[in-house]
């Protein structure tokens, strides 16, 4: 049996370039006294977190993301990962997962494995499982929060429209209360105001875009029915964790029974693939969305497919393309693109050539290079840019941080 062993992990936290704020929907946002901290955390997301695994035979798999995996989180994660990894054959996942008791702990060790696992086959992940062999991936356009009057909101559709996606997902208001346009409460729902925004979007784009609606769990179950009617009658694809996950799920088929609209979740709710089979046994949902490593979700998608449903993925990376593109577009049609302006991707890395899956008038192209597709250069430019790094190897089995002083990174669109 081939075997593949590791021999290093090295792990960087560094500095990505700031957001250039301007244009068309940074001057709303700032009319609307709505900064760069306010429904999205712009001011902390310029920290990003790269990960490269390497084996004795000099292969090395990468992950990359923003700031939700700090290298002082990860240290001892990382510690742990080589003492359970440090006999293993890499390639044998679910001896890893059985040695674990859980999930591979955590998205950047699963991307690295994985990456691994289809450089060393010589094939794109997608093809490692499921084998779909779609190489074009449809891509909805996510909105951020509080984008503005109903209007506006409508204006940053139709934008994206012409841009040629497919899809809108409108992300209500957070920050900004629609009664007075002013800063208000933070996490409040207006359903009646976001009802208006909907119907602006709709009498906009026409039928030329599915549309759906992510309240963030902002709605009581009676918000959600009066909401979830209104969508019925607007045609929108899917309704998005209209209530909170965790406390009464099952209210959830309470909501199903009196709408028709699609129910899309649970997204928060902890359990990994267990979690999404319930929900759909109990009947508390019609769509699932997956957790957020590949294994998992490759898990998840495969609950879907069984039980004739869809598992439409969260956000955006090489990670979650590969696992839609391994899955027939019934089981998983759309990539979601986050937006801070259309055409930007929140949580993306197109400050260096092909840090970011390619967009192409409306799709994303999955990429059919071996591995996962990321990208050599990000992990370049996160030496280069480094606060801290780790590193752990047969040389040095503690495992040791280092501070760096971080160069000057530019502004990026």
């Amino acid at each position: 049996m081939k075997n593949m062993k590791i021999s290093k992990i090295e792990a960087i936290e560094a500095m990505r370039p700031p957001l250039k704020q301007e244009g068309k929907w940074w001057d709303i946002r700032n009319k609307y006294g709505l900064g760069d901290s306010q429904s999205h955390q712009w001011k902390n997301s310029r920290l990003m977190f790269a990960l490269k695994v390497t084996t004795d035979s000099g292969l090395h798999g990468l992950y990359y993301g923003c700031d939700g995996a700090r290298l002082d989180v990860q240290m001892d994660r990382l510690r742990r990962h080589w003492a359970l990894m440090q006999n293993e054959n890499l390639l044998n996942f679910e001896r890893l997962l059985e040695k674990t008791l859980q999930p591979l702990v955590d998205e950047p060790m699963d991307t690295c494995l994985w990456d691994l696992k289809g450089k060393f086959a010589g094939l794109p992940v997608h093809q490692l499982v499921g084998g779909a062999g779609r190489e074009r991936i449809k891509a909805y356009a996510s909105s951020f929060r509080d984008v503005g009057s109903p209007e506006e909101y409508a204006d940053q559709a139709q934008a994206c429209l012409e841009m040629g996606y497919q899809g809108y997902k409108i992300h209500v208001y957070c920050m900004l209360d629609p009664r007075t346009m002013t800063l208000g409460k933070k996490d409040m729902g207006y359903p009646d105001y976001d009802i208006e925004v909907c119907r602006a979007v709709r009498a906009r784009v026409g039928d030329r875009m599915d549309l759906m609606l992510d309240p963030v769990g902002f709605y009581s179950l009676e918000e959600s029915v009066r909401v979830g009617r209104e969508l019925e009658k607007l045609n929108f694809k899917w309704f998005e964790e209209p209530m909170n996950e965790n406390e009464h799920p099952e209210r959830y088929a309470e909501l199903r029974a009196q709408v028709k609209v699609p129910i899309l979740s649970p997204e928060h709710a902890p359990g990994s693939f267990y979690t999404r089979a319930e929900w759909l046994r109990n009947g508390w949902t019609d769509f699932v969305r997956p957790s957020n490593d590949f294994t998992d979700m490759a898990k998840c998608m495969v609950v879907a497919q069984a039980n004739r449903t869809r598992c439409e993925a969260h956000l955006g990376g090489f990670h979650k393309l590969q696992a839609i593109a391994a899955f027939p577009e019934t089981v998983a049609e759309y990539y979601e693109m986050l937006l801070v302006e259309p055409g930007t991707e929140f949580y993306g890395f197109g400050f260096v050539p092909g840090g970011d899956p390619a967009f192409d008038r409306g799709d994303i192209l999955v990429p059919q290079t071996p591995g996962m597709g990321l990208c050599d250069a990000v992990w370049d430019y996160a030496v280069e840019n480094r606060l801290r790094s780790f590193e752990i190897s047969k040389s040095n089995p503690d495992g040791l941080m280092t501070q760096h002083v971080a160069a000057t990174v530019s502004q990026t669109k």
